[in-house]
């Protein structure tokens, strides 16, 4: 049986977070984690890594970005730590 998350407050079934479409930038950010973390043997980018392959110099444009993507349950952020971003593989259907 497939168990859904339901709000605590209404019981309302809420949305796969997985399966929410990406933005082709929020898409750009996660192939190049994906990319990042296996070319330097699991190691994440700094966010100013992140804003250098993207080209943008606001930190803030990276920090939204990421933030989206962990709002959508595709990575997890570690406040605090430098390189603290975790990749959260979808499971196979």
């Amino acid at each position: 049986m497939i168990e859904f998350d339901r709000c605590p407050v209404c019981d309302q079934v809420l949305p796969d977070r997985a399966t929410t479409p990406l933005t082709p930038r929020q898409h750009q950010v996660l192939v190049y984690l994906r990319e990042y973390a296996r070319d330097h043997a699991g190691v994440m980018p700094t966010n100013q890594d992140i804003a250098g392959h993207l080209g943008v110099s606001s930190s803030a444009t990276v920090y939204g970005l990421l933030k989206e993507l962990e709002r959508k349950g595709r990575i997890r952020c570690h406040t605090g730590a430098v390189r603290g971003i975790e990749l959260l593989e979808r499971p196979a259907a």
